[in-house]
């Protein structure tokens, strides 16, 4: 048990760590709006009668550095998707909610096995203490 809190331990991000986590992700989230926005300004000033070339050129001047910025951002966040969830639920067009839904039942069918699996150990260490003791 105390070998297990030692290795989860290990694991476990630092306070630090992180704090610098989440202001990455507050970073890329911010870009990604902004970035948003100026799609927006630009499909507006296309959808005019007669485009204003100059706002056009400067918003999508503004958009390429944007997307730099999120790039360069987005190297810092550790934010991985699982594949399953890619390749089972977002390509198929599927809710990432009923991947949820299907991971916690795994999860629980998992827990339910792990639980018999140490029930089982627990039984066969007191039958081999029994035997030990006589």
């Amino acid at each position: 048990s105390f070998m297990a809190d030692a290795r989860l331990a290990e694991k476990a991000p630092t306070a630090e760590a992180v704090a610098a986590q989440r202001r990455a992700l507050d970073q890329l989230d911010s870009g990604i709006s902004s970035a948003l926005s100026v799609i927006h300004q630009l499909d507006a000033v296309s959808q005019e009668p007669i485009p204003n070339n100059t706002l056009l050129r400067e918003g999508i001047s503004n958009l390429l550095g944007m997307v730099d910025q999120i790039q360069k951002t987005q190297g810092l966040t550790e934010l991985r998707l699982p594949m399953r969830l890619v390749e089972e639920f977002v390509d198929a067009e599927r809710s990432p909610d009923d991947f949820t839904a299907a991971l916690m039942q795994r999860l629980q069918h998992a827990d339910v096995g792990g639980n018999g699996k140490r029930a089982a150990l627990a039984n066969l260490a007191s039958r081999v203490r029994d035997i030990a003791k006589l």
